[in-house]
C-alpha cells in the first residue's frame, strides 16, 4: 500500500502551544499548514495614521511564530506552509527569531501556480522579524544563541503601507524606515547556520533589508539570496542611502563574521534606489585570524539599481580580511529610461574596496570579477554603467590592486557593452513605468511580477553575447517572448495618437495596439504631449528602405534601419489616410509594400489619402524623408521653419471608398483633379493617380467626358463617395 503523503494527509490536532489558533493550523510531523482564516477587523497605527488592514483579507501569523519560538516541545527546523493564493501578515509586534524554521508556500499549491502573499505592516525603524533576542531574566548577556537554518521560500512579500522619499514629498506621509529583518542593538551573540531567501519577491522595503547591529559577536555561516526579485524598494532619502540589502556591521567586533559564505544569484533588482548590495558598514577593523569572506554574486540582473546618487555602490567592502574570495561575475547591469522621462537621474556606482587587513595576514585577497555585461544605452559613462567607483578604477575599487589579485585578468574588471543592443532591444519593456517630473516622485508601481524584463525571441538577442554567455538572471532568458506581430487590418480602423500613446509609451522597436513604432529618441523623435502627435525629425533614405524590404517585425533589419511607424493591410483594395502636418523640407512618405512611396507635404494639418491594391497582407511604411522625389498627389508648400513631420493618426478603410472626381486623393474635388486627369489622358500620369475616382461615368475609360462631369461636380459642390466594389 502506498504510504500517505505527510503534506497532503494532515491530521488536524489541537495545538495547545498555539492557544486559539488550533482551528487555523494543521500539523503533520515537522510540517505545519497554516490554514487561512482571515483576521477580523484590525487597526494598525502607521506613522500616526490608523488603518484597518482587514481589507487585505489576510491572516496574522505573528502569534503562531512567536509561540513556536517559546515552545520547547517543538523541535528546531519546523516547516510552516502558507496556503497558495491566500494572504497572510505579520503584526507590528516583531517576531524574535532564535530557533531555525522554514516559512514557505505549500508546495502542492505552488505546483498549481498559486503563491502565498506575506504582508508586513512594520513602520518607522522597525522590522517584522528580529534575528536573535535580548537577555532573559537570569542570563548574563554573554550567552550565544545557536540557531539552525532559517529559510523563506516561494513567497510574495510586501509592505503595502510603506512610503518612500518621493511619496513623502508628494504628501503621502512620513518616510517609512522599515526592514525585512533587523537585530536588537543589545541582543545576545548569535551563531546562525543558514539564512536563506529563495524564490521570493520583495516590495516596499524602504530603509533596509537585512540589518546587523549590536556589539556582541555575530557569526552567520551561510547567507543565500537565490532567484528572488526586488522592486519598489529603497528610496529612503533623496540619494537612496541607508542600510542597503545585506548590512554586515560588525560594530567593532573583529572576530564576528557575517560574510563567511554569501551567495546572491539569479536575482533581479529593479528600479530600487537602495545600496549597497553588501556592505561591511565601513568598519575599519583588523580582522581576527579566523575571519575570511567568501562572497559570490553571480547571474543577477540589475536594472536601474540606484540611479539617484553618484556614489552609492553595488558592492561596499572597504576593509577585507586577508585570504578572502570576492566574486562578481555573469551579471547584467542596465541603465535605461523612457526618452521623455528627462528628469530621471541616471547614475551608477560599482565597488568601494580600500584595504586588505587581518584575516590570514597575507594582505591579499582574490577578486573573481569577470563576464559582466551592460546594454548599449545612452546613459553609460565611457561604455560603463558606472560614473563612479567602476570596478576597474585605480582608487577605492578592485582596480587599485595588481593582476595577481585578479585571476580572470585586469581587462575583465571592465563591464562589457553589447554594442548595438539597447535595453529595449533586449527586453519586452524594461523602462521604469513611473514618470519623473521636475519634483521628487514616489517612483513605485504595483506589480505581481517583473514579466516585462523577459527577453525578446529575436535573432538580434540570440546572437548577442549577453544571451550566448547566459548573463543575468536565467528566468528572463528562459521565458522569452515573441516580438508582437502586427495583424492585417480587415475592418475599418481609425487610430489617433492622442489616445493610447503618451510620454511613457515605449516607442522604440515596439508594437502598441497593432501599430509598430520605432522612433529615434536621441534625435528628438517620439510623442509630443503639446501637439498630441508623433514627431519625426529623422528621415529615411532609399538605401535604408531597401534594407528592410524582406524583413518582418522583430527582425534586426527593421529595428536597426527603420524610423517611423508600420501597419499592415489585408489583401484587397483599400485606402490609408494619414492625419499629418509637414514642416520645412520634410515630406510624408507612405509606402505600400515594395511600391514607390507616395510623398506629400502639407503646411496645415490635414489628411493625405493613399490607395492600395495588394494580393496578400502587406506592410505599409509611414515615415519622413527630405530627399527629392516626384511630386506628391498632395503637394502644398510648407511654411514652417523647422524640418519635421507631425503624425496625428491614421485611418485604414479596406474595400476602399473614394470621392468621385478626387483623382489625386486629397479628399477634395477641385482644379488639381482636372490637371491630374488631363495628365493621365496625355500619358503623363502623376504618382498615385486614382483611376477609379477619375472614371466618373463608370465606363472603364478616362477621357474628356469624365472631365466634363468633374467640372460639373466642382461647380455644384456635390461630390459623392463611392465604394470600389460598387
Amino acid at each position: 500500500m502506498k504510504k500517505p503523503n505527510v503534506i497532503t494527509i494532515i491530521a488536524v490536532i489541537s495545538l495547545m502551544a498555539f492557544g486559539g489558533w488550533q482551528q487555523a493550523v494543521a500539523q503533520s510531523l515537522n510540517a505545519t499548514v497554516i490554514n487561512h482564516v482571515p483576521t477580523p477587523k484590525a487597526i494598525v497605527d502607521y506613522n500616526g495614521t490608523e488603518y484597518d488592514i482587514s481589507c487585505y483579507n489576510s491572516m496574522s501569523i505573528t502569534d503562531i511564530l512567536n509561540r513556536y519560538m517559546d515552545d520547547e516541545t517543538m523541535s528546531e527546523g519546523h516547516v510552516f506552509y502558507l496556503e497558495g493564493g491566500k494572504a497572510y501578515h505579520t503584526d507590528q509586534t516583531s517576531v524574535s527569531i532564535y530557533k531555525g524554521f522554514t516559512l514557505r508556500t505549500n508546495p502542492e499549491d505552488l505546483a498549481q501556480g498559486k503563491r502565498a502573499i506575506l504582508y508586513q505592516f512594520s513602520t518607522s525603524n522597525t522590522s517584522s522579524f528580529m534575528l536573535g533576542r535580548t537577555a532573559s531574566e537570569g542570563e548574563t548577556g554573554s550567552e550565544v544563541l545557536k540557531i539552525g537554518d532559517i529559510r523563506f521560500m516561494d513567497l510574495d512579500i510586501d509592505c503595502p503601507l510603506a512610503v518612500n522619499y518621493g511619496g513623502a514629498q508628494e504628501g503621502l506621509g512620513s518616510v517609512t524606515g522599515n526592514y525585512f529583518m533587523n537585530m536588537y542593538s543589545a541582543g545576545l551573540a548569535v551563531d546562525l547556520t543558514l539564512l536563506e531567501w529563495n524564490n521570493c519577491t520583495f516590495q516596499h522595503f524602504i530603509r533596509g533589508f537585512f540589518r546587523m547591529q549590536g556589539s556582541n559577536n555575530k557569526h552567520i555561516h551561510q547567507i543565500k539570496l537565490i532567484d528572488s526579485d526586488f522592486s519598489n524598494c529603497g528610496y529612503f532619502s533623496s540619494n537612496g542611502t541607508d542600510y542597503g540589502y545585506i548590512y554586515a556591521d560588525m560594530n567593532g567586533n573583529a572576530s564576528s563574521n557575517v560574510l563567511e559564505n554569501v551567495e546572491i544569484s539569479g536575482c533581479t533588482f529593479y528600479n530600487s534606489p537602495k545600496s549597497p548590495l553588501i556592505t561591511d558598514g565601513n568598519r575599519n577593523l583588523m580582522w581576527d585570524e579566523s575571519v575570511r569572506w567568501n562572497i559570490d554574486v553571480h547571474h543577477n540582473t540589475f536594472v536601474n539599481y540606484n540611479t539617484v546618487s553618484t556614489n552609492r555602490t553595488i558592492m561596499n567592502t572597504r576593509y577585507i580580511p586577508g585570504g578572502s574570495l570576492l566574486g562578481f561575475h555573469d551579471n547584467l547591469i542596465i541603465l535605461t529610461k523612457n526618452a521623455q522621462d528627462e528628469n530621471r537621474a541616471m547614475n551608477g556606482a560599482g565597488w568601494d574596496a580600500r584595504n586588505v587587513q587581518g584575516g590570514d595576514n597575507s594582505g591579499k585577497c582574490t577578486f573573481n570579477i569577470y563576464n559582466n555585461w551592460t546594454t548599449d544605452d545612452p546613459y553609460l559613462t565611457q561604455g560603463q554603467p558606472f560614473n563612479s567607483n567602476a570596478f576597474s578604477a585605480s582608487s577605492n575599487a578592485p582596480g587599485k590592486w595588481s593582476a595577481e589579485y585578479h585571476p580572470h585578468g585586469i581587462d575583465e574588471l571592465t563591464v562589457h557593452c553589447e554594442t548595438g543592443l539597447s535595453a529595449n532591444d533586449l527586453m519586452l519593456a524594461p523602462n521604469p513605468k513611473h514618470f519623473i517630473g521636475s519634483t521628487a516622485s514616489h517612483l513605485d508601481f504595483e506589480t505581481d511580477n517583473l514579466e516585462w524584463l523577459r527577453y525578446f525571441n529575436t535573432d538580434k538577442v540570440k546572437n548577442s553575447q549577453i544571451y550566448k554567455l547566459q548573463v543575468g538572471a536565467a528566468k528572463w532568458r528562459e521565458n522569452m517572448v515573441e516580438k508582437e506581430p502586427i495583424m492585417p487590418v480587415i475592418e475599418p480602423e481609425v487610430v489617433s495618437f492622442s489616445e493610447g500613446i503618451d510620454g511613457n509609451t515605449d516607442l522604440s522597436d515596439n508594437v502598441v495596439d497593432n501599430t509598430y513604432y520605432n522612433m529615434n529618441a536621441e534625435k528628438g523623435d517620439g510623442y509630443n504631449a503639446e501637439t498630441q502627435s508623433l514627431v519625426l525629425n529623422s528621415t529615411m533614405t532609399d538605401e535604408q528602405m531597401n534594407a528592410i524590404q524582406n524583413a518582418k517585425i522583430g527582425d534586426e533589419a527593421i529595428s536597426k534601419n527603420f524610423n517611423g511607424i508600420i501597419i499592415e493591410v489585408a489583401a484587397g483594395k483599400g485606402t490609408v489616410k494619414v492625419d499629418v502636418q509637414t514642416n520645412g523640407s520634410h515630406k510624408l512618405n507612405v509606402q505600400i509594400g515594395k511600391e514607390k512611396p507616395a510623398k506629400a507635404t502639407r503646411a496645415e494639418r490635414g489628411k493625405v489619402s493613399v490607395p492600395y491594391n495588394v494580393t496578400e497582407p502587406t506592410y505599409v511604411y509611414i515615415y519622413a524623408s527630405s530627399e527629392e522625389g516626384s511630386k506628391a498627389r498632395l503637394d502644398r508648400t510648407a511654411s514652417a521653419a523647422t524640418n519635421s513631420v507631425l503624425l496625428y493618426g491614421y485611418e485604414v478603410t479596406p474595400g476602399v471608398s473614394y470621392i468621385l472626381g478626387d483623382a489625386n486623393n486629397d479628399e477634395l474635388v477641385n482644379v488639381t483633379d482636372i490637371v491630374a486627369t488631363v495628365n493621365y489622358i496625355m500619358e503623363k500620369p502623376s504618382e498615385g493617380f486614382n483611376k477609379e475616382a477619375a472614371d466618373l461615368n463608370g465606363d472603364g475609360e478616362i477621357n474628356v467626358t469624365d472631365i466634363v462631369k468633374m467640372v460639373s461636380i466642382i461647380m455644384s459642390g456635390d461630390a459623392a463617395r463611392r465604394h470600389a466594389d460598387e
